[in-house]
C-alpha cells in the first residue's frame, strides 16, 4: 500500500498511514476523486466533470460546485504531507484539465485489482503458475463489497458492473485452475461464485462434476437439487439436458437404493411438508429418466 490508501469496494474511504488517520471527504468531494480513479483517460475536461457530476444544476453555480470540490480536495489529501505541492494527488493541465497524478504514493484498491485480475485472466488456465492463481486469489479479497456503496449515478452502475464482470470471470478462471490441481480449492470457490450468482447452471454443473470426481456423490445428488430447485423458483425453467445427463450418471454411479435421510426432530410439519415434496420431485424425476432409459434400451434391442 501507498501513503495514501484509497479504498472504493464499500463506501468510499481514505487513510493516510493507517486506520488510525482517517480522511473524510464531503459528498461531492468523494464522487470527484473516484470519477478520476475509475475513468480510463488521465485528464478531464471541466465541462465533462460538471456535465457527470453535477448534471442538473444551471453553469455558473455547476462551475463554482467544481472548483469548490477540488479545493476541499486538493486541502485534504495534501494536508500535513512533507512533500505538499511538489508531487500533489490531483494535477491541472494547461489547458485546466483535472486529472489524479498516478506518480503519487497513493494506492487504490479498485485499480490494483482490476490490472492485476486482467494480467491473471489474460493467461490460459491451464498456463497459469501456482503463484499467478494466489495472486488473482489475493486481488478478488479486495472487492468483498459492491463498488462505491451508496452512490448510485449512471457511471458509477456502469463501472459497478464493469468490475462485477471481471469478478465473477476471475472466479471462474480459479475454478478452471484448481479443478486440475486442488478440487477442493475449486468447489470453495464455485460456492463462492453461486453466492453471488447463484443463477450460473454452467457453475452448478461444474460443482457436481467436482464432487463425483472427489467421490462425492451424494453430495452431488444435493447440488443438482438444489440448482433444480432455485432454476424452477426463479426462472420456471428446468435444468438443461447436459446437467439432467450428469442427474442421470450419478444415479447409475450409486450403490444401492436411493434414500433420504431422516429429518431433524426439530422440524416443524410444514418444514416436514416441504422436506417430503422436494423428496418426491427427486424420484419423480428419477423415475422419468429410468424409464427414459429403459424405452431406449427397448428400441435399441429390438432394431439389433
Amino acid at each position: 500500500m501507498g501513503e495514501l490508501n484509497i479504498f472504493l469496494f464499500g463506501g468510499m474511504r481514505l487513510e493516510r498511514g493507517g486506520a488510525s488517520d482517517e480522511i473524510r471527504l464531503p459528498r461531492r468531494a468523494q464522487a470527484l476523486l473516484a470519477y478520476l480513479l475509475l475513468s480510463a483517460q488521465r485528464y478531464h475536461p471541466r465541462d465533462v466533470l460538471i456535465d457527470v457530476l453535477w448534471p442538473n444544476s444551471d453553469p455558473s453555480s455547476s462551475h463554482n460546485c467544481l472548483n469548490t470540490a477540488l479545493w476541499r480536495l486538493r486541502k485534504l489529501l495534501e494536508q500535513d504531507t512533507p512533500a505538499a505541492g511538489a508531487n500533489p494527488y490531483v494535477l491541472t493541465n494547461g489547458a485546466g484539465d483535472v486529472g489524479f497524478n498516478w506518480e503519487s504514493a497513493a494506492w487504490v484498491d479498485a485499480t490494483t485489482f482490476e490490472a492485476e485480475a486482467a494480467r491473471v485472466l489474460s493467461i490460459p488456465p491451464g498456463e497459469l503458475s501456482a503463484a499467478d492463481a494466489l495472486s488473482l486469489e489475493h486481488a478478488l479479497t479486495l472487492c468483498r463489497h459492491d463498488l462505491l456503496d451508496g452512490f448510485y449515478d449512471d457511471w458509477v452502475l456502469f463501472r459497478r458492473e464493469q468490475l462485477r464482470r471481471i469478478q465473477l470471470n476471475g472466479i471462474a478462471h480459479l475454478i478452471q485452475y484448481y479443478s486440475s490441481h486442488k478440487p477442493e480449492r475449486a468447489v470453495a470457490w464455485a460456492q463462492r461464485l453461486l453466492e453471488i450468482d447463484p443463477l450460473r447452471e454452467e457453475i452448478h454443473r461444474a460443482l457436481i462434476r467436482l464432487y463425483l470426481e472427489m467421490g462425492q456423490a451424494p453430495e452431488a445428488l444435493r447440488q443438482y437439487e438444489r440448482c433444480r430447485a432455485l432454476l424452477a423458483a426463479e426462472l420456471g425453467a428446468f435444468p438443461m439436458a447436459e446437467t439432467r445427463a450428469l442427474h442421470l450418471r450419478i444415479i447409475q454411479g450409486m450403490p444401492g437404493p436411493l434414500s433420504t435421510p431422516p429429518p431433524p426432530a426439530a422440524l416443524t410439519n410444514i418444514e416436514l411438508t416441504q422436506h417430503l415434496t422436494a423428496a418426491l420431485r427427486t424420484l419423480e424425476e428419477t423415475h422419468r429418466l429410468v424409464q427414459i432409459a429403459l424405452a431406449a434400451l427397448h428400441d435399441a434391442a429390438l432394431s439389433s
